[in-house]
């Protein structure tokens, strides 16, 4: 009998993947955070060089207002959600938020922050005003290449606790190398249904914490017409998991991504554990590699684990649990590390 070859982890992935939807069918819907809200003033006309040999266009690119009535930690704005689609094929798109001012600061009801061009502040209402009148970087697109002598349109989406604000932006593509903002809208955030929340901590290695948090992998290289964002979405293929921490003493170490149903935490050999072993659950396994940015001064590098989600409208509601270990015997506990976890739900493409 002739054995069947072994599933590729994608495929096994989006087995997982389907099965968890099922799972969580009935999982609710996100818990509006009261009084969180935002607007994001934005450019929505912008003229840039296009074409193969184009350097591409870097834009400090908006103003966040809270116009709600809770501050706004700066770094959930930060470490929020972002995604984006153009109409047509460009070489490259990125989308970040920013803290630029380090700590973790409140952004106040009625304040704002960001870029300080007269296109954006204009639009700030009565009684609103700029936190550090300094071109402050809350929002940056980068874009390069698209089709020369046309005019393409952009949704892009920022997200900071449970609210998304869709910017849209039109942007024609000439020939000459300009980089040119015409004008500016401003657009309100509304109630998202993805998130990606941590749901505690576990056990750090001697050398401290290990982050795993969302990332948009693959920014850069290829046409595309979605931009590579963080956001849990359906159709989003750059949708990938990362850790943060200090590894250069676990090069070579073997590491393992776990993916299933969220779970109450509950301890193993001293790690709290937030995956629910008794639903399916898939795992991504590698080791810590190595990189060398200068001759002879070589760092661990950062595991990036993609999990593409594909256009699936049955995903959409799946609520998972991800969590990060590193198998070494430097742990506290002789024998492995583990990140915090993460909740994620998956949205409707945007």
């Amino acid at each position: 009998m002739l054995a069947l070859p072994p599933r590729s982890l994608k495929s096994r992935f989006l087995m997982t993947l389907s099965g968890l939807a099922l799972a969580s069918a009935a999982a609710p819907a996100l818990v509006a955070q009261s009084g969180l809200q935002f607007d994001v003033i934005a450019f929505d006309d912008v003229v840039m060089q296009g074409g193969s040999v184009a350097q591409g266009c870097s834009m400090s690119f908006g103003l966040v207002v809270n116009t709600g009535t809770v501050p706004i930690p700066l770094n959930t704005w930060q470490n929020g959600l972002t995604f984006g689609t153009s109409t047509a094929a460009v070489n490259g798109m990125w989308l970040n938020q920013y803290n630029p001012f380090g700590g973790n600061p409140m952004l106040m009801p009625g304040q704002a922050f960001g870029h300080d061009d007269p296109l954006l502040t204009s639009l700030l209402n009565p009684g609103e005003t700029l936190l550090h009148p300094t071109s402050a970087l809350a929002l940056s697109f980068q874009l390069a290449g698209g089709p020369v002598g046309t005019t393409q349109q952009f949704a892009l989406y920022a997200q900071a606790g449970d609210k998304r604000a869709r910017i849209d932006t039109q942007v024609t593509f000439v020939s000459q190398v300009t980089c040119d903002q015409l004008s500016a809208k401003r657009f309100s955030a509304v109630h998202s249904d993805a998130e990606v929340a941590t749901l505690g901590p576990s056990c750090e290695l001697p050398t401290g914490a290990l982050t795993l948090k969302a990332i948009g992998a693959g920014d850069w290289g290829g046409t595309t017409t979605v931009l590579s964002g963080n956001m849990p979405v359906i159709g989003n293929p750059h949708f990938a998991l990362t850790v943060e921490g200090v590894l250069e003493n676990q090069i070579g170490q073997p590491h393992v991504l776990v993916v299933g149903l969220p779970s109450a935490p509950f301890a193993i050999q001293g790690c709290s554990v937030w995956i629910d072993f008794a639903a399916p659950t898939f795992l991504k396994a590698g080791t810590i590699g190595v990189y060398c940015p200068v001759p002879f001064a070589c760092l661990a590098a950062q595991p990036i684990m993609d999990l593409p989600i594909p256009f699936d409208g049955s995903l959409v509601g799946a609520v998972l649990a991800a969590q990060w270990t590193v198998l070494t015997p430097l742990a506290s506990n002789g024998l492995f590390a583990a990140s915090n976890g993460l909740r994620i739900k998956i949205g409707q493409a945007p």
